[in-house]
């Protein structure tokens, strides 16, 4: 997909809320009190399209708390950082 199309295609879900905003949060981790960063996972994801573009074969993975996911290929991951932070356009 070229990547003017996999912004709107983001975009749209980010709009639709098929697509999180917001990274995994960060957990306590106890007794010491340190955190612990969000769960991200490199490597090769095989039975899970790409949240953003659909196609197969995606190489990141984020796990939320609530026991969601998001798999992304590293041009999608990039553009999803990138417009998660834009406010939503109407």
């Amino acid at each position: 997909m070229e990547p003017k199309a996999l912004t709107a295609t983001i975009r749209h879900k980010l709009k639709l809320g098929t697509l999180p905003r917001d990274l995994p949060s960060a957990t306590k981790v106890q007794p010491r009190g340190a955190i612990q960063a969000p769960h991200i996972r490199l490597g090769l994801v095989k039975g899970h399209p790409c949240s953003a573009c659909d196609q197969p074969d995606p190489d990141i993975t984020y796990n939320y708390p609530d026991g969601g996911a998001v798999w992304f290929h590293e041009e999608c991951e990039q553009i999803w950082l990138a417009q998660r932070r834009k406010p939503p356009s109407d």
